[in-house]
């Protein structure tokens, strides 16, 4: 039995990636460290005093929070059109939930498979990057669970793996894309050595540092399919112009978190009660509504799933 979870995800260039291909996101440049594009949804959230009390005292002097992020993965995040100020699901959210702590949220672009890494380290305050909360990752950091997703296949459009109802579909001889980093890395080996078990010739995986590049390969006919999350896919079969489709597989539902190093138990409070209290006044119901993401929200905010 394959046991997998869906979800970011990934390493990556956050800015390499960006060059890669004009069809999946366009130019390069640095992206932005302030807090910029504000919308609606969170231009109208109030500090809560009683919240921001519960904030170390280092991050309420400073008036900002740091937040580390990956911008190469719409519609979580991603850079805007002067491919300096970051946009997205994640942005929103957490742009919203520093609101309510009454500082600013202040990004800092890094690579995926370097923000656990980097939190260890401190390096910045906390993550939130489309990361999928698993019992590997627990081991070094807490999450604060705020979305679910679940995993699916992109192939090319009209491809016969279109109908591939689950990942042992794969087998034989193709060749399936995962971004450095991710779950999928894992999905996807697992499901080539249970190809194995069934006595077919398990498919090769073939790693990318960022959605855009593996995109890019199932453009170019370099592998046959690429393993990624049901919201993610959406965005890249429409931005794909009809080249992609998703296949009929599903697998590996579960949940994204906002990632903290195991010495920030305050500030991960503080945040877990903050956007509860975003969830509780339909703050967050209009963030995912703009993002058309609705179907991954959750009711209650938790700490570490597993």
């Amino acid at each position: 039995m394959i046991n997998v979870t869906a979800g970011r995800r990934r390493t990556s260039t956050a800015l390499m990636a960006t060059c890669v291909s004009a069809l999946f996101l366009a130019g390069c440049g640095a992206a932005s460290t302030g807090g910029g594009n504000a919308s609606a949804s969170t231009t109208n959230v109030k500090k809560s005093a009683r919240l921001a009390a519960m904030l170390p005292e280092d991050i309420r002097s400073a008036g900002k929070i740091s937040v580390a992020t990956d911008p190469t993965y719409p519609p979580f995040e991603s850079l805007d059109a002067d491919q300096k100020t970051i946009i997205g699901l994640d942005a929103d959210v957490i742009r919203a939930v520093a609101a309510r702590l009454g500082v600013k949220a202040e990004f800092k672009t890094t690579k995926f498979d370097s923000l656990i890494p980097g939190l260890a380290a401190h390096r910045f305050d906390l993550g939130i990057s489309g990361m999928s909360d698993t019992p590997e990752r627990e081991k070094q950091v807490d999450f604060v669970d705020y979305f679910t997703i679940s995993g699916v296949a992109l192939v090319r459009s009209g491809d016969a793996l279109a109908a591939a109802a689950k990942l042992t579909d794969l087998c034989g001889d193709h060749q399936v894309g995962v971004q450095l980093g991710t779950v999928q890395v894992d999905t996807a080996q697992q499901a080539a050595t249970e190809c194995a078990g069934l006595g077919k010739r398990p498919f090769a995986v073939d790693k990318f540092p960022s959605i855009p590049d593996s995109a890019l390969a199932l453009t170019n006919k370099r592998v046959d399919a690429v393993l990624t999350d049901d919201v993610s896919a959406v965005n890249t079969v429409e931005q794909s112009k009809g080249g992609f489709e998703v296949a009929k597989m599903r697998f590996g539902k579960g949940p994204l978190g906002i990632v903290f190093s195991k010495e920030s138990t305050q500030l991960r409070n503080a945040v877990k009660a903050a956007l509860q209290e975003l969830v509780g006044d339909g703050t967050y119901t209009d963030i995912l509504k703009k993002h058309k993401l609705g179907a991954g929200a959750v009711e209650k905010i938790t700490v570490n799933l597993h």
